[in-house]
């Protein structure tokens, strides 16, 4: 449907131990890319999961493209799942399997395909991130450095060519140089495959210059959502020192 947002979060409430969401509101435009920053435990990779429809909220309504996902029976999560591209923090690739095999683990799991139309895809994936297939397509995990294992992990998410990506901590435990490589890649994938992306992060520099806006979690609730520019400049209290202390 033409102007449904691609995710929407309307006033989603979760406890644990502890409320983690309070009432909070978030709108993902198609094609938008949005980046959910916070500290350790305030609930960011929860989000991922209520998209996923692997958590359901307390109260309120999440929405992919429009369906409302916590009322949502198991068959048609797990079919909303194949529309969508996760890259888990630290890729986690499956240790036993080649580059290839781990790129074409979805494929052949959710799409009836050709071998040849496999491997096509996943070549197509590795080209997309910047590996050249002849030559990592039959390393196993182990012989990649962290910045490889993390384009591996973002080819696998993008060969079922999704609509809508989901980055777990992208630019974790990388290096200053790697970590400019994995944000520049976000960026181009939003830009040549037009998927939408949401991002959860504590990298707040990376996500500065990535992210179409941005939204901090805190206490539960958002302090702020909005763009780059209007973060830097915001007088809220809580923003502002999460700012001063990147």
């Amino acid at each position: 449907m033409p102007g449904t947002p691609a995710v929407e979060l309307r006033h989603v409430s979760l406890a644990f131990e502890r409320p983690v969401l309070r009432d909070v509101a978030l709108t993902v435009a198609t094609g938008e890319t949005v980046a959910v920053l916070g500290e350790s435990g305030t609930g960011k990779s929860t989000l991922l999961k209520l998209v996923l429809g692997l958590l359901d909220p307390d109260a309120g309504e999440v929405r992919v493209h429009g369906d409302v996902v916590n009322t949502m029976k198991q068959a048609d999560r797990l079919a909303l799942r194949r529309g969508i591209g996760m890259v888990f923090q630290g890729a986690a690739l499956f240790d036993s399997l080649t580059v290839h095999e781990n790129v074409a683990f979805a494929l052949r799991e959710h799409l009836r395909l050709a071998e040849d139309e496999i491997a096509t895809r996943v070549h197509e994936a590795l080209r997309l991130v910047d590996l050249d297939p002849a030559q990592v397509a039959d390393q196993l995990p182990a012989q990649l450095s962290g910045g490889m294992r993390k384009r591996v992990g973002v080819a696998r998410a993008i060969a079922h060519r999704p609509a809508l990506l989901l980055y777990d901590e992208p630019t974790a435990g990388l290096d200053p140089l790697t970590t400019e490589t994995v944000v520049a890649l976000i960026a181009r994938l939003q830009r040549e495959l037009r998927v939408t992306s949401l991002v959860v992060s504590h990298d707040v520099r990376a996500m500065l210059r990535l992210a179409d806006r941005l939204a901090l979690l805190h206490d539960g609730t958002f302090a702020f959502v909005g763009d780059a520019e209007s973060m830097r400049a915001s007088d809220e209290a809580y923003t502002r020192t999460f700012l001063a202390a990147a």
